[in-house]
């Protein structure tokens, strides 16, 4: 007996876990309710549509993977806002980046200032993250943005 043959003979009692009514539904209303508003149809209608198809034994199976399908949206959502809360506490400034332009910057009027580009750029940078910070913090407080202010992107 061939391994093909073997594996196929120890997985013949298994349920085909690819086949998902639900899925099969979904993705035919979909094409279907696409076809007929191009301009765009809401992932809910969708779904009851193909919920409107399954036979009552097969909601069972279908109600248990909508409930996973969130709950996966739920985590994608949480570790992305979690990477984004991440970003935003990180420095972009290296160690001297702060001191060498306070030292540049304080030099006495009328002296040209020196500035290396790569070092102004991450202090740009800096600023624009706490500036990140701020928004994300006053969204969290919901206090209004201070007048004609816009939250950064």
């Amino acid at each position: 007996m061939s391994d093909d043959a073997f594996f196929a003979a120890l997985t013949a009692d298994l349920a085909d876990e690819s086949y998902r009514p639900f899925r099969a539904l979904f993705e035919q209303a979909q094409t279907r309710l696409r076809h007929e508003h191009p301009d765009g149809v809401d992932p809910a209608v969708i779904g009851f549509r193909a919920w409107e198809g399954l036979r009552p034994e097969e909601q069972g199976a279908a109600l248990a993977d909508l409930f996973y399908v969130y709950w996966s949206a739920q985590q994608c959502e949480a570790d992305e806002q979690a990477r984004f809360e991440w970003q935003i506490s990180q420095s972009l400034l290296d160690a001297l980046d702060e001191s060498v332009l306070q030292h540049a910057l304080g030099c006495p009027t009328g002296e040209s200032v020196r500035v290396e580009r790569a070092r102004l750029a991450r202090v740009l940078a800096e600023l624009e993250r706490l500036q990140l910070q701020v928004d994300e913090l006053v969204r969290q407080v919901g206090l209004p943005l201070p007048e004609g202010g816009e939250p950064h992107a």
